[in-house]
């Protein structure tokens, strides 16, 4: 690995491993769960070469099936954890080889979302989240970058950054097609009244009021990310654009965390280079700690009479964001003499929590119609059976 990218900054990175992420309705927890409990519990003793192992044989046994993606991105972070970085890229790669083929497929047809509305949405694929496809491309970043390979590095940090950017695009588009499907089907959600029924508002801020508690990263964005390409390029600099992507990067993230005296460091550093000064040799030390927070279901009332004259509330399964807490929280680094503590670059948990809470309006959509679909045709039918019984009397 280029000796030139390394200095005497020590920054915690919270929650970074994108591991025992649960699927979007949060069906088949209990037995993702099960299926993972050994790759767990030798990831929580640091038994990462058996994880490793584990976790392989297992999603090797899923080949292209609707939850793919996941295992393979688990894969890919648990490989990495045990220092085999070739074959966790190749994991990676055959995560990202489903990713792209779910979002060329949305450009050219009906999604598999507005399909699931008529019928279950625990049947859908699990696609990945953007937070999921930035932190892809990001490890497999670092890991050609821990393999010497700088220009394959440079190829997924530029990946890195344009999903970043797809994001927007790509998530503002689920909730236009939820609405155009509920349009095909009749109902007409007018989410601002929906939430403004006071049982759902009880129970929905009952249930999402932590979201709030997080700094409000920017959403679709991960100061990890934003920060490592802002290094690479002041590193790996080819020329005056390279250097002015990095400063652009390094500006972005102090706008996302707020003050950081190891980032403003890293400035001036690249001041340095842009005034032909070499990087002395130097140790970045990355603290990554935890895991991402699990997704449990709940249930809450729908009030589909808004949308469905004369079907009353229906009780909708949605899902919840799962903290996990036991993790360490602080690191102090010595050296030289002297001790540094560890500060803040990455709070997955917000970025995790960001985005899911800007798909809420999304997932309250389709589960609307789904809800209203089932429940219209069952409250039809006792409909239809109570007037029979009634003209027989």
């Amino acid at each position: 690995m280029d000796k030139r990218c390394y200095r005497k900054v020590n920054v915690l990175l919270r929650v970074v491993f994108p591991v025992f992420i649960m699927s979007l309705l949060g069906a088949g927890c209990a037995s993702y769960t099960a299926q993972t409990q050994k790759v767990s519990q030798n990831w929580d003793m640091g038994n990462f070469q058996a994880a490793a192992i584990q976790i392989t044989q297992e999603a090797d046994k899923r080949g292209n099936s609707k939850d793919a993606i996941i295992w393979r991105l688990e894969q890919g972070a648990v490989l990495r954890a045990a220092e085999r970085f070739e074959e966790s890229n190749q994991a990676f790669d055959k995560a990202e080889e489903l990713v792209n083929k779910y979002e060329e497929a949305a450009k050219m047809s009906v999604s598999r979302e507005a399909l699931a509305t008529v019928t279950n949405l625990t049947t859908l694929p699990y696609e990945g989240f953007a937070y999921d496809k930035i932190m892809m491309n990001t490890y497999k970043a670092l890991n050609y970058l821990q393999m010497g390979d700088s220009e394959k590095a440079r190829v997924e940090f530029n990946r890195a950054f344009q999903r970043q950017d797809d994001a927007v695009h790509i998530n503002t588009k689920r909730i236009e097609k939820a609405i155009e499907e509920g349009n095909k089907q009749n109902y007409n959600v007018d989410l601002a009244k929906v939430n403004r029924d006071g049982k759902f508002k009880s129970q929905f801020d009952n249930y999402y009021g932590d979201l709030d508690q997080f700094k409000a990263y920017a959403v679709y964005v991960n100061p990890l990310t934003v920060y490592l390409d802002g290094l690479y390029f002041m590193t790996h600099a080819t020329g005056g654009s390279d250097l002015e992507r990095s400063r652009k990067s390094f500006e972005r993230v102090l706008g996302m965390i707020g003050e950081n005296k190891y980032i403003r460091q890293d400035m001036e550093t690249l001041q340095q280079v842009v005034n032909g000064k070499p990087i002395s040799a130097t140790t970045y030390v990355f603290f990554e700690t935890g895991q991402s927070p699990e997704r449990e279901q709940i249930r809450i009332d729908l009030p589909l009479f808004i949308i469905t004259p004369g079907v009353p509330y229906v009780g909708a399964a949605f899902p919840k964001l799962k903290y996990r807490s036991d993790y360490i929280s602080a690191l102090n680094i010595s050296y030289s003499g002297k001790t540094e503590a560890a500060l803040l670059l990455s709070n997955m948990d917000a970025v995790v929590a960001r985005e899911f809470k800007n798909e809420l309006p999304t997932i309250i959509t389709k589960t609307l119609i789904a809800s209203a679909i089932k429940a219209g045709a069952t409250y039809g039918a006792y409909a239809g059976a109570t007037n029979g019984g009634r003209k027989n009397s």
